[in-house]
């Protein structure tokens, strides 16, 4: 299933910003809150703390989800996996949510099948070093780029075809940056069993996968009344679009009769609720029902069903940091063969 996805031609990558205000000279209205992370920040800089390309064409095939799964009005991971809650984390002045927000997902999903695994705190810090994964022509330039930002189904692909550290391990840096990738350095590697993303738009099916298998990647497009959110059920006021973000969804729940998805950030515990926000649901209000990823955990003794794609799956990276051999390049050849034959 995977080779399949490797030999697909991608479609082509499509930045949130496409006319965003750090294009537009004069455009970008500074940040006046001067409690903000983000106050007296260029827009060029407020940028680089976000880090997300998004695609409209997603790797990693999409899941087919269970439809039988009964859904509850509310549901929050916290709740029923007190365990399994980490510090909220801060990805500093560094272009790195795509990580930040993959090995997240990934950590709770050890935590929810895994026995002893509650402590899995794991590292986007090896993944800023050694993640350098890029698409296949026409797309060779898009490629994960440390703090300079990344693509979630890239970054997916790593933890399925290499995997992350304990963060002990590869600690994140205070300088955020990045170093020379250090992979064989003999510490246990977490990775995930495959990769998928949930049909854009499809809210039940997104809240089927956080009930079955845990939190999720989402990928949103920011504003700049994003940055400056305190509390309460976010949904787009300005048109200033500053960049494209990535964070955890762990939940969901409805106020005053307006649903709202629960996501948790990696902008620290002094922005948002305590490092949390709520956006509104069922709108895809900025992009975040449309870039749903998610992998189910490679933990020992787990074993899953059999994961059901979609006929015409998306395609993933063809080339990474893990190997693609021989045999994998005649299988796509001769699997493109059939398709192009078919189509014509």
């Amino acid at each position: 299933m995977f080779q399949l996805g490797l030999c697909l031609v991608v479609a082509v990558v499509v930045a949130a910003r496409a006319s965003g205000v750090c294009d537009t000279a004069g455009a970008f209205e500074p940040i006046p809150d001067t409690a903000s992370r983000f106050y007296g920040l260029s827009c060029d800089a407020i940028n680089q703390a976000l880090g997300l390309t998004l695609r409209e064409q997603q790797g990693g095939g999409q899941r087919i989800v269970n439809q039988s799964i009964p859904i509850p009005a509310a549901f929050d991971w916290r709740q029923q996996a007190p365990q399994c809650i980490q510090p909220v984390r801060d990805q500093q002045q560094c272009g790195s949510c795509w990580a930040f927000a993959t090995v997240r997902p990934l950590a709770w999903r050890f935590c929810i099948f895994a026995r002893n695994a509650t402590d899995v705190v794991l590292s986007p810090q090896l993944m800023l070093d050694c993640d350098t994964g890029c698409f296949p022509a026409p797309e060779q330039d898009a490629c994960e780029s440390g703090c300079q930002g990344g693509y979630l189904d890239l970054a997916w692909y790593f933890l399925y075809s290499n995997g992350t550290v304990l963060d002990q391990c590869s600690p994140y840096r205070d300088q955020a940056s990045q170093a020379a990738c250090n992979s064989s350095n003999g510490c246990e590697r977490f990775r995930a069993l495959d990769l998928y993303t949930i049909a854009p738009g499809n809210v039940t099916d997104i809240q089927r996968e956080i009930l079955e298998y845990g939190p999720v990647t989402a990928g949103l497009e920011v504003f700049t009344d994003f940055l400056t959110y305190s509390e309460g059920i976010y949904y787009q006021t300005t048109d200033q679009v500053v960049g494209a973000h990535a964070i955890t969804l762990i939940g969901w729940g409805t106020e005053d009769g307006i649903p709202y998805w629960i996501a948790e950030n990696q902008w620290s515990s002094s922005w948002g609720e305590l490092g949390y926000v709520r956006i509104l649901q069922g709108t895809d209000e900025v992009g975040i029902e449309s870039y749903v990823h998610g992998g189910r955990p490679n933990a020992t003794g787990v074993i899953f069903p059999e994961l059901v794609l979609t006929a015409e799956v998306s395609p993933t990276t063809a080339t990474s940091a893990a190997e693609v051999t021989l045999a994998d390049v005649f299988w796509c050849a001769f699997v493109c063969g059939i398709a192009f034959a078919l189509r014509h």
